[in-house]
């Protein structure tokens, strides 16, 4: 089995057989004019390393540079992605082209974020991007939670154990427990 893992022009190939992987290789170099990077340490803002037959990835320098980008470099903490119990409602007035092309601007680097490497972020970032279209200063002051949330947890790094046949299982409250009623669920 070999894997092809392609998005644009940035490939991997991988899998089990180094001799199968780079026949392959060979075979799709041979077909298109393309360069050969070696060992795979970075893909789509990810780094990756291998460690002791683990398998490490993050986004750190990205996540860095967004932080950066947004004058969060040096932001306190928050514990949690958004503050306990908020819930978002839609913004009823107009939001400037300004205040939307910023809120925008936030809201596509955590989603790049998220489909990365910081699954965690999957909910909250979900329900804030419902208001890209027409977000308001409050929306945009929790995106600015969220990012202090990452500034906390920039380190954080994903490990891929390869040892387990058991699969791979990921589990996330991505709400933080934001548990509603029966009630709440119906609007």
């Amino acid at each position: 089995m070999v894997i092809i893992l392609v998005y644009v022009d940035d490939i991997i190939l991988t899998g089990p057989n180094a001799a199968q992987v780079a026949s392959k290789k060979k075979l799709f170099m041979d077909k298109w004019e393309c360069c050969d990077l070696g060992e795979c340490k970075e893909f789509l803002c990810m780094r990756i390393d291998y460690q002791g037959g683990k398998t490490y990835l993050d986004q750190v320098p990205y996540l860095e540079k967004i932080l950066k980008h947004f004058g969060m470099a040096d932001a306190k903490a928050a514990q949690t992605p958004l503050p306990t119990g908020y819930k978002p409602e839609p913004f009823y007035g107009t939001a400037t082209a300004a205040l939307r092309s910023q809120y925008q601007s936030v809201i596509g680097s955590l989603l790049y974020l998220m489909l990365g490497t910081h699954f965690n972020l999957a909910f909250t970032v979900t329900q804030m991007a419902k208001f890209t279209h027409n977000p308001s200063e409050e929306h945009l002051l929790k995106t600015r939670h969220i990012l202090c949330y990452l500034a906390g947890t920039c380190k954080y790094t994903l490990v891929y154990d390869g040892r387990s046949d058991a699969g791979l299982y990921t589990y996330c409250d991505s709400s933080y427990g934001d548990d509603r009623s029966d009630a709440d669920h119906r609007h």
